[in-house]
């Protein structure tokens, strides 16, 4: 089995040295090479063509935003963001995934027992996931459809979304092609705590609808969507003719399986028709709830309600 390719571009020694040790520990992936900046990077492209790019944002003669523009443009491959979990830091992550890098990882703090151990599995699995992907040059890609809706559509139906690894920017083509009057939506979408509300902010400039981080108790409105905040998973209760939302931490499960769950429960008496699965491929390993899913929307028909 050919091994996943992977190059470090990052200013940092102890970060190179770091991702470096993390992935040549793997018998399914290497580390053809390291970076310290977007110029040297360019060149080992070249010469390596890998399958994965970890890449930070800061660094000398070219921001790690800039260089990912470029490389986009030129040629697409999987890019893995590494950021720090900062109201700046999610701000500059949310902007590199609009301009296609497919994920994005914390810089690490491992002062905690056994902290490394789930950073270098958590790094695994996300690269393992961006080696799945297939990108194409970002001009090919044509605008989403606008889509409508059947009179009684808002009234009578509720779309649950789940997201997880690459799928953010699939999520911002299906939320801004919905009209003002779509059903209420609910959206589990994996991200660390501080980027959802972010990530809500940015889609409700984009979209007719109103797009928000979900609060614990609120009604679902139609043209609302309610992204889970982050660590939390989100279920829904039926009470006065309304769907009101219910916020947990329970243990970490597969975001799209958790809302299908959710969502399948309440159809047996309540009108969720469309459940909207952006996941990767069957392979997966969850870490702290970061499972690897396909870029691709799915539905999955729930039970229409009766009586």
């Amino acid at each position: 089995m050919n091994k996943i390719k992977v190059l470090c571009v990052d200013d940092s020694t102890l970060i190179r040295n770091l991702m470096t040790r993390i992935v040549d520990q793997q018998p399914d992936m290497e580390m053809v090479a390291t970076a310290a900046n977007p110029l040297i990077a360019r060149e080992l492209i070249k010469q390596y063509n890998p399958d994965v790019l970890t890449l930070d944002v800061e660094m000398p003669h070219m921001d790690g935003l800039e260089f990912l523009q470029r490389l986009m443009r030129l040629q697409p491959m999987p890019v893995i963001m590494l950021s720090s979990l900062t109201t700046q830091g999610s701000e500059t992550t949310l902007t590199a995934l609009e301009f296609g890098a497919v994920d994005f990882i914390a810089k690490p703090e491992l002062r905690q027992p056994g902290s490394m151990a789930l950073y270098s599995e958590l790094v695994c699995d996300k690269i393992r996931a961006a080696a799945q992907v297939r990108l194409r040059r970002q001009e090919s890609l044509p605008p989403a459809a606008p889509v409508t809706m059947p009179p009684r559509a808002a009234r009578d139906t509720l779309f649950a979304i789940g997201s997880s690894t690459g799928g953010t920017e699939a999520l911002r083509r299906v939320l801004t092609s919905l009209p003002a009057d779509c059903p209420g939506i609910v959206i589990a979408q994996h991200m660390p705590p501080g980027f959802t509300r972010s990530f809500a902010q940015r889609l409700n400039l984009l979209c007719h609808i109103t797009v928000k981080e979900a609060e614990d108790g609120e009604t679902v409105r139609p043209g609302h969507a309610y992204i889970a905040p982050g660590d939390y998973h989100l279920t829904l209760a039926r009470s006065s003719g309304h769907y009101h939302i219910a916020l947990n931490q329970q243990p970490a499960r597969l975001p799209t399986s958790c809302i299908r769950c959710s969502a399948r429960g309440a159809a047996t008496r309540w009108p969720i028709r469309t459940i909207i699965s952006i996941r990767r491929p069957p392979r997966w390993r969850s870490v702290c709830g970061s499972p690897p899913f396909p870029l691709q929307a799915r539905r999955v028909p729930a039970k229409p309600v009766t009586g």
